[in-house]
C-alpha cells in the first residue's frame, strides 16, 4: 500500500523505483545501452561507468566537427549527472554514473520524463482530491524549478530567504518523485482515508535528513546560476535546428491526454556557420533580462524569465535531443537563402508570434505544437530581398514584392546611430526585426498541408535584437503593414494606425537612412544609417480571420 511504501522508502529504493517507472519511456530505445557501453570505462561491477571524460568522448564522436559543444562539456555534464541521481543529487554527490543511472538521466532529460512527475506511473492522480496536469502550463512550475537546479551552484552570500526557497524546492522534487514511484493498486479504495500530501512530505523530509522539517546546517548557502553559465547555455540553444519529423512520440493517457512531450529530431549547427552573431545575441539577452550589476542570477529572476519566455523550456530539452537522439546529426548547416538559425531561434525565444490556436484545450494538438511550428517556419523563411546583393534594390521594387502576395515577412535592418549630431563615426550599431503582414491576417499552412493546425499572427511590430533587446512601445497587434511609397521613402505603419499618423518605419534605400518610431516612448524617433537590409518570406499563406465582438 502507499502507507507502507512511505514508511519503508529510502534513497536507494526510491531511485530504483524511479528507474523502473521510467522504463515506459525507454521502451524501443535499445541504442541507450549501446551508447553507454561503447564509451564506458570498465569497472569492477562489470557494466562500466561514465565520468565527464567519457561524456566528452561521446560528444567528440557524435559531433566531431562542432567546436562549440565540445567547448561546453563542463556545462553539460553536471546537468546530466544531476539528472542521473535526481532528486537526491545534492545528497549523494557522486562523480560518476553506471548504466541504471545513465538510463534514468536519459529518460528524464531526453525523453521528457520530468513531465511525468507529480502523477502516478499510469498518469492517474495520486489521490482522489488531486488534479491531473492536463495542460502543459500545469507542468511549467516544476520544470522551471528543475532546470534551475540543474544549473545552480552554492552561493554563501545569498539571503536566508533564498536558502529556504531552495530547501522547499528539494522537498517538492522528492515529493513529486515519490508520488510517481508509489505502487499502483487496484483496490476500490486505493488511497485510504489518511493518505494526503502531508504524509508524502513527512517521507520526503526523512529522505532529505530533515527531521521535523528542520533545515540542515550543512548547506546553509543558497543557490544561484552564474550569468556566464546561463550565457553559455543560451549560445547552444540558439544553434538548434529541428527537423519536420519527430523522433519519439510522448506518452498519452486515454489516447487524448498527453502526459509527456514529443521528442524532435534536432540538428545542432556549428557556431562557425553562424558567425559572431550568436555571441552578440547571447550578450543582448543577458544584458536585457537580468540585472547588469550582478554576476549570478537568483531564483526569483530566473523564474520570472522562465514564465515570460516559455520557448526557453522547449529549447532546453531540444538541446538534449540533439545530443542523444540516434539519428544522423551533422554539425554543419549552411544555406545562405534561409533565415540564419541563431536569428530564428532568437525570435522564437522572444515569442515573436501570438497564436490563434488554443492548444491548452484542444485534444488534437500536442505539447509544444505552437513553439515547434513557429520555429520551423522561421528557420524555413527564405531570403527575397538583400541590400548587399548585386541586383539593384529600390523602394518601388520592394514595395511591389511585399504587397503583391499574402505572405508574412520579416525585415532585418542593421544600422548605426549617429554618435554626435549628424556624424556616424563610432556609431552604436543596431539590429532591428520588423514583422510584416496584412491587417487582420493570420499565418496558415499551404493548401496541400492539411496536417498543420497551428495559426498565428505577429505579437509585435518591431523588436530590437542588438545591442539590447527592446520592443517598440508603439507596436500594434498583428505586426506592421500598410507599405507605401511617400517622397521616395518606403513607409510601414502599425496595424490599426491611420494613414494620417506618423509611420512606424520609414526607409530610404537611396539615402541609406532608416527612421524607427517608438523605442524611447510612443513618439520618439530613432534615426539610423542603413548598413544592411534583408527581407525574409515565411512559408505558408496568410488569410483574413473574423473575430467576434
Amino acid at each position: 500500500t502507499t502507507q507502507q511504501y512511505l514508511r519503508d522508502v529510502d534513497i536507494d529504493s526510491c531511485l530504483n523505483d524511479l528507474h523502473h517507472a521510467l522504463e515506459q519511456l525507454l521502451d524501443g530505445t535499445n541504442h541507450v545501452n549501446e551508447v553507454f557501453a561503447q564509451f564506458a570505462t570498465p569497472a569492477n561491477r562489470g557494466e562500466g561507468i561514465w565520468r565527464e571524460s567519457n561524456f566528452a568522448k561521446y560528444i567528440g564522436a557524435k559531433l566531431p566537427d562542432n567546436e562549440i559543444i565540445a567547448a561546453h562539456v563542463s556545462l553539460l555534464w553536471p546537468i546530466f549527472l544531476h539528472c542521473a541521481y535526481f532528486p537526491f543529487s545534492g545528497i549523494l554527490e557522486k562523480p560518476e554514473i553506471g548504466l541504471e543511472a545513465f538510463r534514468r538521466a536519459f529518460a528524464l532529460l531526453v525523453l521528457r520524463g520530468f513531465d511525468l512527475l507529480g502523477a502516478k506511473q499510469d498518469g492517474s492522480p495520486w489521490s482522489p482530491q488531486s488534479n491531473i496536469e492536463i495542460k502543459y502550463s500545469d507542468k511549467v512550475p516544476r520544470l522551471t524549478r528543475i532546470v534551475f537546479e540543474c544549473l545552480n551552484i552554492h552561493s554563501p552570500g545569498a539571503s536566508s530567504h533564498s536558502h529556504s526557497t531552495h530547501e522547499d524546492m528539494l522537498l517538492q522534487d522528492v515529493r513529486d518523485t515519490m508520488v510517481f514511484t508509489q505502487p499502483i493498486t487496484y483496490d476500490p479504495y486505493p488511497y485510504g482515508p489518511s493518505i494526503d500530501g502531508g504524509q508524502f512530505e513527512v517521507a520526503a523530509n526523512r529522505l532529505l535528513r530533515r527531521p521535523n522539517g528542520e533545515q540542515p546546517t550543512k548547506s546553509a548557502s543558497s543557490r544561484v546560476i552564474p550569468k556566464t553559465k546561463l550565457s553559455n547555455l543560451f549560445q547552444l540553444l540558439l544553434l538548434l535546428r529541428p527537423q519536420p519529423s519527430r523522433w519519439r512520440d510522448g506518452l498519452f493517457r486515454h489516447e487524448t491526454q498527453q502526459r509527456s512531450a514529443d521528442v524532435d529530431n534536432v540538428l545542432l549547427t556549428s557556431s562557425s556557420d553562424e558567425g559572431p552573431q550568436t555571441s552578440e545575441f547571447v550578450s543582448a539577452v543577458t544584458r536585457s533580462f537580468f540585472p547588469k550589476n550582478v554576476e549570478c542570477i537568483e531564483w526569483d529572476s530566473f523564474k520570472t524569465w522562465y514564465s515570460n519566455y516559455p520557448a526557453f523550456d522547449y529549447l532546453f530539452f531540444q538541446l538534449w535531443a540533439s545530443i542523444f537522439a540516434p539519428n544522423a546529426n551533422p554539425s554543419k548547416y549552411s544555406n545562405e537563402s534561409l533565415l540564419p538559425t541563431a536569428t530564428a531561434n532568437m525570435l522564437c525565444l522572444l515569442v515573436a508570434a501570438k497564436f490563434e490556436t488554443d492548444l491548452e484545450v484542444s485534444p488534437r494538438h500536442r505539447f509544444h505544437d505552437n513553439e515547434r511550428q513557429l520555429q520551423l517556419d522561421l528557420q524555413a523563411s527564405t531570403l527575397v530581398a538583400d541590400l548587399t546583393a548585386e541586383t539593384k534594390m529600390d523602394e518601388i521594387e520592394m514595395n511591389k514584392m511585399l504587397t503583391a502576395r499574402n505572405r508574412f515577412h520579416i525585415l532585418l535592418i542593421r544600422g548605426e546611430d549617429p554618435a554626435e549630431g549628424e556624424r556616424f563615426s563610432e556609431a552604436k550599431e543596431r539590429l532591428i526585426a520588423v514583422f510584416l503582414s496584412l491587417p487582420g491576417h493570420v499565418m496558415w499552412p499551404e493548401e496541400d498541408d492539411s496536417s498543420r493546425q497551428v495559426a498565428y499572427e505577429w505579437r509585435s511590430s518591431v523588436t530590437q535584437l542588438l545591442p539590447e533587446v527592446a520592443i517598440s512601445s508603439s507596436s500594434g497587434d498583428g505586426g506592421m503593414g500598410g507599405a507605401r511609397i511617400v517622397s521616395e521613402n518606403l513607409e510601414f505603419r502599425h496595424h490599426g494606425i491611420s494613414a494620417e499618423m506618423s509611420p512606424g518605419i520609414k526607409i530610404s534605400i537611396q539615402q541609406r537612412l532608416v527612421d524607427v518610431v517608438g523605442f524611447v516612448d510612443g513618439s520618439a524617433t530613432t534615426t539610423m544609417r542603413l548598413t544592411d537590409l534583408k527581407c525574409y518570406r515565411l512559408p505558408g499563406i496568410s488569410s483574413k480571420v473574423s473575430r467576434g465582438p
